[in-house]
């Protein structure tokens, strides 16, 4: 046991984990005490400002994803993997000139939106974030290729912690200005610390030839990236407009509380994300579903078990929040939803490995534009509450793990009939307690939140034994995680 413990101790990956679920603690902690102090009104202001940052982040022309990939692809290759660095700086310089462009176009024409949430001179600042987190981004990219996550952790790290330090000196208005800074100063810290460390390389030669294969590659992981991020983010956008800005500071509220859950998970994908890329980007279909089976058993599984456990917790939350307190229902949802994400693991991976790029951008913007027709009709025929909206988002990812699935199946050589497809990605086991958790949320009953965790348990004992023995391994051997 000791020598165990001593193993996990000495994981970077454990280390790594600890300082992430550490600070999604503390953004946590840190929603709670910003939506008490801004109240829905201003911490809707706030839910929009963050909406800009994620549409900013998300239009990035998928060089970060694109470098990545190459990369690993050709990691035996020094000097050429040099040259992607370098090169993908020079591509993000396109990207900052129509940030900047766009901040001169606000300066002398406004946005007509943007005076509902009143951002006035916040949206300069915003801008600059905007290319702080594009550099930051890439650089990140690079240093986990060398495993170097460290240097991760304090990026991923600061802006969270500046946030939980200045929460305690303003309110309202006033705080709006402060959580700006804390992402301002997070990012330029990160950014020193990413410089001073000069742990990868990035001074190469410019290639044309490069540029040209990062942007195409990077255009079709770009429109992956945007419509898969879009799906949520179009939601958000939907409510903002057809919403007042106390139901959307609601909604906020949910969002951020459920996507804790999603970011713990998406702490795990990051780190494992070149190492997966590289097992399943071989020609041996037998081995490669046998990865991807495995993968998702641990990653689904664990994905699943998390919400049925949040679900009866996250009343209580609302309990002591006397402004959010019909936000139950709608924080329950949400978190039902953003949860499958999750569901597509592994045959995503797989087909961006096997450079299968126009076909998942192709199956991400379909899903989108199911997502916004799908929460239009909500919101203009149906005309539901707000936190009914959300139904779309499932749909949509409901829909495109079924794609993934189908095509993946097939570029493996196996078959299935429609119905197969659907368990395949979407097991009985966990469609049983999903369903009946979302019957048990729209019905409205605190009380019988937990018989989903119960069922779920029950269903997948095999599975949750399987998943403690991966986390075991996880822990003991350290590097298991690095591609070299």
């Amino acid at each position: 046991m000791l020598d165990f413990v001593s193993k996990a101790l000495k994981n970077r990956f454990v280390g790594y984990l600890f300082s992430r679920y550490f600070t999604y603690f503390i953004q946590f902690a840190s929603s709670i005490f910003i939506a008490t102090k801004l109240g829905p009104y201003y911490f809707g202001i706030w839910g929009f400002i963050l909406l800009l940052l994620n549409y900013f982040r998300v239009i990035n022309l998928g060089i970060s994803n694109a470098v990545n990939i190459l990369i690993v692809q050709n990691r035996n290759d020094k000097e050429r993997s040099v040259n992607y660095a370098y090169n993908a700086f020079i591509c993000l310089s396109f990207l900052f000139l129509a940030i900047i462009l766009m901040g001169v176009y606000y300066y002398y024409y406004g946005i007509s939106l943007f005076d509902k949430y009143e951002i006035g001179s916040m949206f300069y600042w915003v801008c600059l974030i905007a290319i702080l987190t594009h550099i930051n981004t890439l650089l990140m990219t690079l240093y986990r290729i060398k495993n170097r996550l460290s240097e991760i952790a304090i990026y991923q790290t600061i802006i969270p912690l500046l946030v939980a330090f200045f929460i305690f000196f303003e309110s309202e208005r006033y705080l709006l200005n402060y959580l700006l800074g804390a992402y301002v100063g997070g990012n330029v810290i990160a950014l020193l610390v990413f410089i001073l460390q000069n742990k990868v390389s990035v001074i190469g030669k410019y290639d044309k030839l490069i540029i040209l294969e990062i942007l195409k590659k990077g255009m079709y992981l770009f429109i992956y990236n945007i419509c898969f991020y879009l799906i949520i983010i179009s939601i958000r956008t939907v409510i903002s407009v057809f919403y007042n800005v106390d139901e959307f500071g609601l909604f906020s509220f949910s969002f951020s509380l459920a996507n804790a859950i999603l970011l713990f998970l998406q702490a795990i994908s990051f780190v494992i994300f070149p190492k997966v890329i590289d097992k399943l980007k071989g020609t041996d279909n037998v081995k490669i579903h046998k990865i991807i089976s495995s993968l998702r058993n641990s990653y689904v599984t664990l994905a699943f078990l998390l919400v049925f456990i949040a679900l009866p917790i996250f009343p209580f939350f609302t309990m002591f929040l006397e402004d959010y307190k019909d936000a139950t229902g709608a924080l329950q949802l949400t978190s039902l939803a953003v949860i499958l994400y999750t569901i597509s693991f592994g045959y995503g991976s797989y087909l961006l490995a096997q450079n299968k790029d126009k076909l998942i951008a192709a199956l991400t913007f379909s899903c989108l534009i199911v997502n916004v027709i799908i929460s239009l009709i909500l919101v203009l025929i149906f005309k539901v509450n707000y936190e009914y909206v959300i139904i779309a988002t499932m749909l949509s990812y409901t829909l495109y793990g079924y794609l993934t699935a189908k095509f993946a199946l097939k570029y493996l050589g196996i078959k299935r009939s429609n119905s197969n497809y659907i368990l395949e990605f979407f097991p009985i086991k966990l469609l049983i307690p999903y369903i009946l958790a979302v019957v048990v949320v729209v019905y409205g009953n605190w009380a019988i939140t937990t018989i989903p965790l119960i069922i779920f348990a029950v269903l997948n004992k095999k599975e949750l034994l399987k998943l403690i023995t991966t986390l075991k391994t996880m822990l003991s051997k350290p590097d298991i995680i690095n591609l070299d």
